[in-house]
Protein backbone atom coordinates (compact mmCIF):
# COMPACT_ATOMS: atom_id res chain seq x y z
CA UNK A 1 0.00 0.00 0.00
CA UNK A 2 3.09 2.64 1.01
CA UNK A 3 4.19 1.56 -2.59
CA UNK A 4 0.99 2.48 -4.17
CA UNK A 5 0.61 5.73 -2.09
CA UNK A 6 3.89 6.80 -3.13
CA UNK A 7 3.09 6.39 -7.29
CA UNK A 8 0.07 8.34 -6.48
CA UNK A 9 2.28 11.27 -4.88
CA UNK A 10 4.85 10.92 -8.17
CA UNK A 11 2.14 11.27 -10.11
CA UNK A 12 0.41 14.48 -8.21
CA UNK A 13 3.70 15.61 -8.60
CA UNK A 14 4.53 15.09 -12.05
CA UNK A 15 1.18 16.51 -13.40
CA UNK A 16 1.90 19.57 -11.32
CA UNK A 17 4.92 19.80 -12.81
CA UNK A 18 3.47 19.93 -15.87
CA UNK A 19 1.13 23.28 -15.05
CA UNK A 20 3.95 24.95 -13.29
CA UNK A 21 6.18 25.09 -16.49
CA UNK A 22 3.68 24.77 -19.76
CA UNK A 23 4.19 27.44 -21.47
CA UNK A 24 6.15 29.68 -18.70
CA UNK A 25 9.63 27.72 -18.07
CA UNK A 26 12.06 26.22 -21.07
CA UNK A 27 14.14 23.38 -20.34
CA UNK A 28 16.28 24.21 -22.63
CA UNK A 29 19.12 26.59 -23.45
CA UNK A 30 19.19 29.06 -26.29
CA UNK A 31 22.03 27.42 -27.91
CA UNK A 32 20.05 23.61 -27.56
CA UNK A 33 16.97 25.54 -28.65
CA UNK A 34 18.45 26.63 -32.16
CA UNK A 35 21.17 24.41 -32.26
CA UNK A 36 21.20 21.55 -34.37
CA UNK A 37 20.03 18.85 -31.80
CA UNK A 38 17.87 16.30 -33.29
CA UNK A 39 14.13 16.79 -31.71
CA UNK A 40 14.82 13.46 -30.00
CA UNK A 41 17.57 14.53 -28.63
CA UNK A 42 16.15 18.05 -27.03
CA UNK A 43 13.42 15.52 -25.60
CA UNK A 44 16.11 13.45 -23.82
CA UNK A 45 17.07 16.72 -22.11
CA UNK A 46 13.77 17.23 -21.39
CA UNK A 47 12.96 14.67 -19.71
CA UNK A 48 15.87 14.48 -17.67
CA UNK A 49 15.53 17.80 -16.74
CA UNK A 50 11.59 17.23 -15.48
CA UNK A 51 13.35 14.31 -13.26
CA UNK A 52 16.09 16.54 -12.05
CA UNK A 53 13.27 19.02 -10.82
CA UNK A 54 10.99 16.22 -8.95
CA UNK A 55 14.01 14.86 -7.67
CA UNK A 56 14.81 18.35 -6.20
CA UNK A 57 11.99 18.88 -4.85
CA UNK A 58 9.78 15.73 -3.70
CA UNK A 59 11.15 15.28 -0.42
CA UNK A 60 10.44 18.98 0.83
CA UNK A 61 7.29 19.42 -0.88
CA UNK A 62 5.98 15.86 0.44
CA UNK A 63 7.82 16.95 3.97
CA UNK A 64 5.51 20.26 3.71
CA UNK A 65 2.25 18.26 2.91
CA UNK A 66 2.46 16.22 6.15
CA UNK A 67 3.20 18.35 8.01
CA UNK A 68 0.24 20.52 7.02
CA UNK A 69 -2.02 17.84 7.02
CA UNK A 70 -1.25 16.76 10.40
CA UNK A 71 -1.41 20.08 12.12
CA UNK A 72 -4.61 20.57 10.33
CA UNK A 73 -6.87 20.69 13.61
CA UNK A 74 -4.29 22.01 15.86
CA UNK A 75 -5.75 25.25 16.64
CA UNK A 76 -1.80 25.99 18.57
CA UNK A 77 -0.41 26.06 14.33
CA UNK A 78 -1.58 29.58 13.11
CA UNK A 79 -2.13 30.29 9.42
CA UNK A 80 0.93 32.69 10.15
CA UNK A 81 2.42 29.35 10.97
CA UNK A 82 0.98 27.70 7.96
CA UNK A 83 2.21 30.20 5.86
CA UNK A 84 5.66 30.50 6.87
CA UNK A 85 6.50 26.62 6.08
CA UNK A 86 5.18 27.55 2.86
CA UNK A 87 7.82 30.16 2.48
CA UNK A 88 10.73 27.76 3.96
CA UNK A 89 8.90 24.79 1.64
CA UNK A 90 9.31 27.04 -1.32
CA UNK A 91 12.71 28.41 -0.93
CA UNK A 92 13.52 25.16 -0.97
CA UNK A 93 12.52 24.29 -3.62
CA UNK A 94 13.58 27.32 -5.59
CA UNK A 95 17.25 26.87 -4.22
CA UNK A 96 16.93 23.00 -4.47
CA UNK A 97 15.94 23.22 -8.63
CA UNK A 98 18.50 25.91 -9.32
CA UNK A 99 21.51 24.53 -7.60
CA UNK A 100 21.02 21.39 -9.72
CA UNK A 101 20.05 23.13 -13.77
CA UNK A 102 22.40 25.73 -13.32
CA UNK A 103 20.06 28.76 -14.82
CA UNK A 104 18.84 30.27 -11.65
CA UNK A 105 15.31 30.73 -13.96
CA UNK A 106 12.72 28.56 -11.59
CA UNK A 107 11.36 31.55 -9.84
CA UNK A 108 9.17 31.55 -6.86
CA UNK A 109 5.91 31.61 -8.55
CA UNK A 110 7.27 28.43 -10.70
CA UNK A 111 7.59 26.77 -7.41
CA UNK A 112 4.16 27.94 -5.59
CA UNK A 113 2.25 26.37 -8.61
CA UNK A 114 4.00 23.25 -8.25
CA UNK A 115 3.93 22.96 -4.68
CA UNK A 116 0.33 24.07 -4.91
CA UNK A 117 -0.92 21.94 -7.77
CA UNK A 118 0.38 18.76 -6.12
CA UNK A 119 -1.45 19.49 -3.15
CA UNK A 120 -4.80 20.18 -5.48
CA UNK A 121 -4.49 16.90 -7.03
CA UNK A 122 -4.06 15.14 -4.02
CA UNK A 123 -6.86 16.91 -2.77
CA UNK A 124 -8.61 15.44 -5.56
CA UNK A 125 -7.41 11.79 -5.05
CA UNK A 126 -9.09 11.93 -1.65
CA UNK A 127 -12.28 12.94 -3.17
CA UNK A 128 -14.46 9.58 -1.92
CA UNK A 129 -12.67 10.08 2.03
CA UNK A 130 -14.69 13.04 3.67
CA UNK A 131 -12.59 12.88 6.82
CA UNK A 132 -9.30 13.71 4.57
CA UNK A 133 -10.98 16.61 2.72
CA UNK A 134 -11.04 18.81 5.70
CA UNK A 135 -7.20 17.98 6.29
CA UNK A 136 -6.75 20.66 3.33
CA UNK A 137 -8.46 23.61 4.45
CA UNK A 138 -5.33 24.87 5.57
CA UNK A 139 -3.74 24.75 2.37
CA UNK A 140 -2.31 27.70 -0.22
CA UNK A 141 -4.86 28.25 -3.36
CA UNK A 142 -2.68 27.44 -6.53
CA UNK A 143 -2.01 31.48 -7.84
CA UNK A 144 -2.03 31.32 -11.97
CA UNK A 145 -3.31 34.37 -14.90
CA UNK A 146 -6.74 33.22 -14.45
CA UNK A 147 -7.56 32.54 -11.13
CA UNK A 148 -5.37 36.02 -10.38
CA UNK A 149 -7.95 38.19 -12.67
CA UNK A 150 -10.79 36.29 -11.11
CA UNK A 151 -10.00 37.01 -7.24
CA UNK A 152 -8.79 40.69 -8.17
CA UNK A 153 -12.22 41.11 -9.55
CA UNK A 154 -14.32 39.44 -6.75
CA UNK A 155 -12.26 41.24 -4.08
CA UNK A 156 -13.14 45.06 -6.14
CA UNK A 157 -16.66 43.79 -5.81
CA UNK A 158 -16.50 43.08 -1.64
CA UNK A 159 -14.43 46.67 -2.00
CA UNK A 160 -17.47 48.45 -3.23
CA UNK A 161 -19.84 47.01 -1.06
CA UNK A 162 -17.59 47.52 2.02
CA UNK A 163 -15.62 50.57 1.20
CA UNK A 164 -14.31 50.69 5.12
CA UNK A 165 -12.57 47.25 4.60
CA UNK A 166 -9.03 46.81 4.36
CA UNK A 167 -7.67 47.12 0.68
CA UNK A 168 -5.67 44.13 -0.01
CA UNK A 169 -4.99 45.07 -3.59
CA UNK A 170 -3.24 48.62 -2.49
CA UNK A 171 0.39 48.90 -3.62
CA UNK A 172 0.20 45.90 -6.01
CA UNK A 173 -0.18 46.83 -9.84
CA UNK A 174 -2.00 43.72 -10.61
CA UNK A 175 -2.40 44.20 -14.04
CA UNK A 176 1.45 43.38 -14.56
CA UNK A 177 1.68 40.78 -11.85
CA UNK A 178 2.87 37.29 -13.53
CA UNK A 179 2.47 34.52 -11.45
CA UNK A 180 5.57 32.74 -13.29
CA UNK A 181 8.09 35.81 -12.76
CA UNK A 182 6.60 36.29 -9.13
CA UNK A 183 10.32 36.16 -6.72
CA UNK A 184 10.67 36.73 -3.08
CA UNK A 185 11.87 40.36 -1.35
CA UNK A 186 12.95 40.54 1.95
CA UNK A 187 10.88 42.09 4.62
CA UNK A 188 12.79 41.21 8.21
CA UNK A 189 15.92 39.74 8.70
CA UNK A 190 15.89 36.63 7.37
CA UNK A 191 12.56 36.47 6.43
CA UNK A 192 11.21 36.72 2.73
CA UNK A 193 7.97 36.72 1.01
CA UNK A 194 6.31 37.71 -2.02
CA UNK A 195 4.09 40.91 -1.76
CA UNK A 196 1.54 40.03 -4.72
CA UNK A 197 1.51 36.59 -3.51
CA UNK A 198 0.54 37.00 0.09
CA UNK A 199 -2.03 39.94 -1.03
CA UNK A 200 -3.42 37.17 -3.19
CA UNK A 201 -3.94 34.36 -0.99
CA UNK A 202 -5.41 37.05 2.16
CA UNK A 203 -8.09 37.67 -0.69
CA UNK A 204 -8.84 34.34 -1.20
CA UNK A 205 -9.69 33.21 2.27
CA UNK A 206 -11.33 36.48 3.03
CA UNK A 207 -13.78 35.50 -0.40
CA UNK A 208 -13.70 32.21 0.50
CA UNK A 209 -15.00 32.17 3.43
CA UNK A 210 -17.55 34.88 2.02
CA UNK A 211 -18.88 33.28 -1.01
CA UNK A 212 -22.68 33.66 -2.58
CA UNK A 213 -23.77 30.61 -3.71
CA UNK A 214 -26.02 30.56 -6.50
CA UNK A 215 -29.34 30.33 -4.36
CA UNK A 216 -27.89 33.67 -2.42
CA UNK A 217 -26.97 31.58 0.62
CA UNK A 218 -23.48 32.35 2.26
CA UNK A 219 -20.54 29.52 2.01
CA UNK A 220 -17.94 28.72 4.06
CA UNK A 221 -15.13 26.96 1.42
CA UNK A 222 -11.23 26.32 1.93
CA UNK A 223 -8.81 27.89 -0.19
CA UNK A 224 -8.51 25.03 -2.35
CA UNK A 225 -12.13 25.00 -2.29
CA UNK A 226 -12.60 28.47 -3.45
CA UNK A 227 -9.98 27.61 -6.70
CA UNK A 228 -12.37 24.59 -7.48
CA UNK A 229 -15.70 27.13 -7.42
CA UNK A 230 -14.18 30.01 -8.77
CA UNK A 231 -12.59 27.78 -11.56
CA UNK A 232 -16.22 26.40 -12.61
CA UNK A 233 -17.73 30.00 -11.95
CA UNK A 234 -15.33 31.89 -14.26
CA UNK A 235 -15.79 28.94 -16.95
CA UNK A 236 -19.60 29.41 -17.14
CA UNK A 237 -19.77 33.19 -16.78
CA UNK A 238 -17.09 33.63 -19.73
CA UNK A 239 -19.81 31.56 -22.18
CA UNK A 240 -22.79 33.56 -21.25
Amino acid sequence: MDTIKEKIFDFALGEALTDATNRVYSFLSKDEKNGNLKQKDKDAIISTRKNTIINASRDCIKDYITKVIATSSDEAITLDDIDCLFYTTAITVCDNINKELINDTFTFGHAQKLINMTVKYLYIANYFTGHMLDKFKRFHCPMDSKMKDCVVQEYKKHLSSNPKGENLLNGISWSNVSWSKLNLTEYEEDKQKCLAYDAYQKMVRYLAENTIDEDGNRIVLSPLEYDFYMWNNHEENSEQ
